[in-house]
């Protein structure tokens, strides 16, 4: 599940920068108490919440979005305006995913 992901990825950032859960609310906005459900999976993590993450740690936000099952809105784009590509990626890699 994405959420999992997402959880799982937000606890190993924060336990590498060795920080805590309410230094990072206190310096993205939140309740210490959200930063703490986000991170065992049972709050889902906005996409504004997510992007404040992101800059916190100085992160891609394409990594948190891919984390949440999300397609970067570009590479949407790009793959709605070339098909062939996400074809490609299938045959290239696709192997590798499969149940």
């Amino acid at each position: 599940m994405a959420q999992d992901e997402v959880a799982r990825l937000l606890r190993q950032i924060r336990a590498q920068r060795g920080v805590s859960v309410r230094e990072v609310a206190r310096n993205v906005g939140v309740d210490p108490s959200y930063v703490s459900r986000v991170e065992r999976g049972e709050k889902q993590a906005s996409p504004a919440f997510r992007q404040r993450l992101a800059e916190h740690y100085d992160l891609p936000a394409d990594d948190l979005e891919l984390a949440a099952g999300e397609v970067p809105t570009d590479i949407a784009a790009i793959l709605r305006e070339h098909p062939e590509v996400l074809r490609e990626l299938r045959e290239r890699f696709a192997a590798s995913y499969r149940p």
